[in-house]
Parts: C-alpha cells; structure tokens; sequence
C-alpha cells in the first residue's frame, strides 16, 4: 500500500491541495471554525485538531488537505478522504469551500479529486 503522506501537494489550474501544517495557523484555525461550526474554537485546539489529522495521514488511515488558492496562496478550503475501505475500495469524501468559492472554482476541485481518487483508487 502506499504511503497517504506522498500524495501532497496536489494542483489544480487554480488551487494547490496541501497539508494544512503549511498554513498559517490563524488561517487553519478560521477555517476550523466554519467547516466544525464552532466558532468558539481556539488556536491551541486546532492544532491539537491538525496534528490528530497528520497522524491519521501517516497511519494511512485517512488524506486530508487544505485548499490554497493559487498564486496568493489564501487557504479557502478543506478536503477528506475518511472511511477508507480497502476490500470495497470506497472512500467518504469531505469538500469545504468558502462562501466566495465560484461554481467553476468548485468543479476544478471536484474533478482533481475525483480524478486523484480514480487513479489511487487501489489503496
């Protein structure tokens, strides 16, 4: 099986799919806030958050990776692959975008993904 950690970072036209440890942590911690709708959330539990998440990226256990939007580098989003399923070789998939995200900007993520997930789809 392979290593879920080599597959970063990932491009688009417009977006680059990286591990949110590249983010500036207020960044991440705003976008935590949204996607878990816990606007209470505090820098220091987000990274608590983050780091949970790279373990599970590095136990191959689930890919996750904030959406930078390109060249200004702006984090604008978060995608998952949890519940991975070897024998079934499914996957859930998790898409947050920002409310400014346009519908073309949201096909370009759908498709990358759909693509990465149909070319690795043997993990």
């Amino acid at each position: 099986m392979e290593k879920f950690e080599k597959y970063h970072p990932i491009m688009t036209p417009h977006f680059t799919f990286d591990w949110l440890t590249t983010a500036r942590l207020n960044h991440s911690t705003e976008l935590m806030r949204q996607v878990t709708a816990q606007p209470e959330l505090t820098t220091a539990h987000a990274a608590e958050q983050i780091s949970q998440l790279m373990l599970k990226v590095m136990r191959n256990q689930e890919l996750t990776w904030g959406i930078f939007k390109r060249p200004d580098k702006n984090l604008v989003g978060l995608a998952s692959l949890t519940n991975l399923q070897i024998s079934t070789k499914t996957a859930d998939l998790h898409l947050y975008l920002t409310a400014d995200t346009t519908s073309a900007e949201l096909e370009e993520v759908l498709i990358r993904l759909v693509t990465f997930v149909g070319s690795v789809a043997k993990f």
